[in-house]
């Protein structure tokens, strides 16, 4: 990472935390998190290729990029309840695709292809809206090699691929992923970029108890850093952890102790399974009808390949 340049190392090193009661209000203070390389690398690479973010959605389970392509894309998508949210807390369409970066965290090794085609539409200049993904496990800390398996022949997109939370069933594929701590990345770039707004959507299939117990722990869950956020409870992994039965109840302890006056993030008690395949089926090919039709890409894109 030699090659950034000096005044980008410079900005973001003095780039401080913001968003927490002060020390004189007399409420406790937010542990700092240790800087990890792994992390470091991938801020300063998202950074040095999109300065400039008004507002920031971490898509955490991106799968084949379906919520992603709604936040640019939602005309192609109607009636997608996610879209709504999108609206409401980050912006109309306008301003989401001229201000908006999406960073997008998938463990699934078998949808690389996918989400690389649409990131590299999405950045094509012109589009310029900002979308990066990593094919990543999502965990509590980085750089650690995570078995995840994949089913090839699953008809819902490889819906419930995981990492390491069941044995490897016939036929599935076994992948080595390395993990990243989400926690560390989305508070240095929320740090970083200062955004009117952020929002998060989980879905890990299990391992969002021990994700989101750090995102807690951390001060994640404070409106000054994640605005909104919507999350997949898979409720036969809770009992491998030791997570609150209300963690929303969690949330609201947390930010009286450590939250400015802006509160804590607002939950959305919505899962947008919607058009799952990226078919133009709004079941995600659950209705018993005839498989249809992907949704395409942006023209500009289609006419360039």
């Amino acid at each position: 990472m030699n090659d950034k340049p000096s005044s980008l190392r410079s900005r973001f090193g003095d780039t401080k935390r913001e968003g927490y009661a002060s020390k004189s209000s007399g409420k406790m203070t937010v542990p700092e998190l240790p800087d990890s390389q792994i992390v470091t690398d991938i801020v300063e690479d998202f950074i040095a290729a999109h300065p400039t973010c008004s507002s920031l959605y971490f898509d955490i389970g991106s799968n084949v990029g379906v919520q992603v392509r709604k936040f640019f894309e939602p005309s192609k998508y109607p009636r997608a309840p996610m879209i709504t949210i999108f609206n409401n807390v980050i912006g109309l369409i306008s301003s989401r695709q001229r201000y908006g970066c999406v960073i997008g965290i998938e463990a699934n090794e078998a949808h690389r292809e996918r989400l690389s085609t649409i990131e590299a539409c999405y950045n094509e200049p012109t589009q310029n809206w900002s979308t990066k993904f990593f094919i990543m496990a999502a965990d509590t800390s980085s750089g650690k090699l995570l078995k995840t398996y994949s089913n090839p022949d699953s008809t819902h997109k490889d819906w419930g691929a995981n990492v390491g939370q069941r044995e490897k069933e016939e036929g599935w594929v076994e992948y080595d992923i390395v993990s990243v701590d989400v926690t560390e990345l989305m508070l240095r770039l929320t740090a970083f970029y200062k955004p009117q707004s952020t929002f998060m959507k989980i879905d890990i299939e299990g391992m969002e108890y021990q994700v989101l117990t750090k995102m807690l722990k951390y001060g994640i869950f404070c409106e000054s850093v994640l605005t909104g956020g919507t999350v997949e409870w898979h409720p036969d992994s809770a009992k491998k952890y030791d997570f609150g039965k209300n963690f929303f109840d969690a949330i609201k302890q947390r930010g009286w102790e450590i939250c400015d006056t802006r509160g804590t993030t607002k939950f959305e008690t919505v899962d947008d399974e919607s058009y799952l395949l990226d078919t133009e089926d709004i079941f995600g090919g659950m209705s018993g009808n005839a498989p249809a039709k992907e949704i395409a890409l942006p023209q500009q894109c289609l006419t360039n390949e």
